[in-house]
């Protein structure tokens, strides 16, 4: 028989408390003086309590209660406890499963005598007491998270809505957890309208309804085409026909292979924020819904869609962040949305993440990246004493020394020189040192070099100008030709030292890279921490990379961000106005925030697997950023270097420095030979 969704009588539809009345009234009265752990079991199922059992292993060579024990017989359909043990043989056949049974006080006795006898047939039983609290199921669930459990709840019908409302919201849905009830069909329509107004999607409930003698109706809950969950009748099952062509554990199988691997049109909603190059939304659609276009993320959602069958609409949070945990228990952006399951998934380049993985599941990560540093271009120095860069300021005075000294050096040469003493005049220091300084500009010698050794000094020296010469114009060209700029943001060490220059430190506010920071107990992650503005913390924490990356061209600010994100954006607006650090840290990767124990995380896993290592996704974000880079401002091409002021206002300097000096050394001079020569009248 096909999977047909139910129709049932809408009796308890006028109030959502109904169902839960209907329940409690279910419950029969026996006598407090039980006979036999028989009976309690009979009551137990009399209740249509949740049975929620792994295989039990030995319990084919044994027939622990008697069939002729009836349970009850309501419209000629009779419920032994012999069928229930049927039942968990049957499912025992196929796999080992482990069992976990939940109670509360109303059934201790029951527990107590249930868990004697199958204790010595499962190594795995485990038992847990109801007590109203959530630590309970919490326990229970940690146990659940990664091996395939069945669960038996022995409890009483308020307590077993009860769970599955805890359940629903502290958010406990796994696929590895199957609950399976036992009704009568007396109050199967009760039970129906509950669960279906409870359950979330991912949480497997089967109800196994006795219509006559050996016969089974099985109905499991699951998503229909439209997202709203409903029973649906998998089919009958009969212990004693042979001729069953579905086994019970595929009756009571969640058919994820039917439902997610091809979701028949299924409308999915997502959430998303407007990011390049992930995700770009322009406009609405006629739903009310937002319009994707371009991005990496909008192409594999496209493939995803297509290969999945499904369609989707687009939904962006109130406050437009990606999102987060919060202190009072509160989850922003995306993150919240995902975890309220107000939608099915998100995408918009979403860091996978720990703290996030405590409230959401994600996918297969599909794209890896770092941060960097974005800042503005270092700023050109200053070329106003250019031709002093080329020596530092110490060979600078160790040059002047050696002109100085050379003067007095030759003056000894002349003076020692026989020549020299004959000659009818002598020349000052003065002379000597001023030809010295000709020498090393390149101007001449004009002193009388007759003496061997006089020669032999002044060619080690003309060596000498000549090697300071070249280095001087040499440097002094490449310094001119490619220009010194100020150093750079290159490192997270830079940050303090940009900070006390006047610089913004900003990143993406409810973000991985915010909490990278934030979480941070000690080093340079934790030094950054506190340079950022907490008091005004729009300042430091921006909507996103876009916004913050934009205001670098204006303000003195430092945006820390994705890479792939960075240069996208810098690419906007022109790679060659910002910088991008040298260093590249926190490797992370990007991931689909489901709903946590969402059953359609494998087939999304698995496709993005597909894509990833087809090399689809890399081949998406090539394009993405050929875009970014075709409508950015266009090159300008080379650009010719050429000499101008600017190059040579230090010469320009130095000579206005020399007219100075010069100047006022003659009126010195003047005001010195009018003082001496001019006739003194009395």
């Amino acid at each position: 028989m096909g999977d047909q969704p139910e129709h049932h009588s809408v009796r308890s539809a006028a109030s959502p408390n109904l169902p839960l009345e209907s329940l409690a009234e279910s419950k029969h009265i026996f006598s407090t003086s039980w006979r036999s752990g028989v009976e309690v079991l009979i009551f137990l199922i009399l209740s249509f309590r949740l049975v929620e059992g792994n295989k039990i292993t030995a319990l084919a060579t044994r027939n622990l209660i008697r069939e002729s024990h009836l349970l009850s017989s309501i419209n000629g359909s009779m419920l032994t406890t012999g069928d229930v043990i049927t039942v968990l043989r049957e499912l025992e056949k196929h796999s080992p499963l482990h069992l976990q049974i939940l109670y509360d006080s109303e059934y201790e006795e029951a527990t107590r005598y249930l868990s004697r006898i199958l204790s010595s047939d499962l190594s795995g039983l485990m038992v847990f007491r109801y007590d109203g609290t959530v630590t309970t199921l919490n326990q229970m669930f940690d146990f659940g998270k990664t091996l395939k459990t069945h669960l038996l709840a022995l409890c009483s019908s308020i307590n077993i809505l009860e769970i599955f409302q805890t359940i629903r919201a502290k958010r406990l849905e796994s696929h590895f957890l199957e609950w399976i009830l036992f009704t009568e069909s007396s109050n199967r329509d009760d039970i129906v309208l509950a669960l279906q107004k409870t359950v979330h999607e991912g949480t497997h409930v089967t109800i196994m309804t006795k219509e006559k003698r050996n016969a089974f109706l099985v109905s499991s809950i699951q998503v229909d085409d439209e997202g709203d969950m409903r029973f649906f009748v998998k089919g009958k099952w009969n212990q004693t026909d042979r001729t069953n062509r579905r086994s019970l554990p595929m009756l009571m199988s969640a058919d994820d292979q039917h439902l997610y691997w091809d979701m028949r049109g299924r409308l999915m909603t997502m959430a998303a924020v407007d990011v390049i190059p992930y995700f770009r939304i322009e406009g609405k659609c006629p739903d009310g819904s937002l319009r994707p276009t371009i991005g990496t993320d909008v192409a594999i959602l496209r493939a995803l869609s297509y290969a999945l069958n499904f369609t989707f609409r687009v939904v962006t949070p109130e406050d437009g962040a990606w999102g987060y945990p919060q202190p009072d228990g509160t989850v922003t952006g995306m993150i919240g949305m995902v975890a309220r399951r107000e939608v099915q998934f998100a995408m918009s380049g979403i860091a996978v993440n720990g703290i996030r993985e405590s409230v959401i599941d994600y996918a297969y990560p599909y794209t890896h990246g770092n941060l960097a540093i974005y800042s503005n271009a270092p700023k050109e120095k200053n070329r106003a004493l250019a031709v002093l860069t080329p020596f530092t300021w110490q060979v600078w005075m160790y040059f002047i020394g050696i002109i100085l000294f050379m003067g007095p050096i030759m003056k000894v040469f002349s003076m020692g020189s026989k020549s020299f003493s004959t000659e009818k005049q002598t020349l000052d220091l003065p002379v000597y040192s001023f030809n010295m300084f000709r020498n090393v500009v390149n101007q001449g010698n004009l002193l009388p070099t007759k003496e061997s050794a006089q020669r032999i000094v002044l060619v080690f020296w003309f060596y000498y100008c000549l090697i300071v010469t070249a280095l001087y114009s040499g440097t002094l060209t490449a310094v001119l030709a490619i220009p010194s700029f100020e150093k750079p943001i290159d490192y997270l060490a830079d940050l303090p030292r940009a900070k006390a220059n006047g610089y913004t430190i900003t990143t993406t506010r409810d973000s991985t890279n915010e909490y990278l920071f934030k979480e941070a107990k000690d080093g340079i992650y934790k030094v950054v921490w506190e340079l950022f503005d907490h008091e005004n913390r729009d300042n430091s924490f921006v909507d996103g990379p876009e916004t913050a990356i934009a205001r670098i061209l204006t303000e003195k600010l430092v945006h820390i961000c994705p890479v792939i994100g960075g240069r996208i954006y810098t690419g906007e607006l022109g790679r060659s106005n910002f910088h991008q650090s040298k260093e590249e840290f926190f490797p992370q990767g990007d991931g689909i925030p489901m709903p946590q124990g969402a059953p359609y995380n494998t087939p999304f896993s698995y496709w993005l697997m597909r894509m990833n290592e087809g090399g689809l996704i890399k081949r998406w974000e090539k394009i993405e950023d050929e875009r970014i880079a075709v409508e950015s401002a266009p090159n300008k091409g080379v650009t010719k270097i050429v000499i101008t002021l600017t190059h040579l206002q230090a010469a320009f300097f130095l000579m206005a420095i020399g007219y100075i000096i010069g100047t006022l050394v003659l009126f010195l001079e003047i005001g010195y030979s009018q003082s001496r020569f001019c006739p003194k009248y009395e």
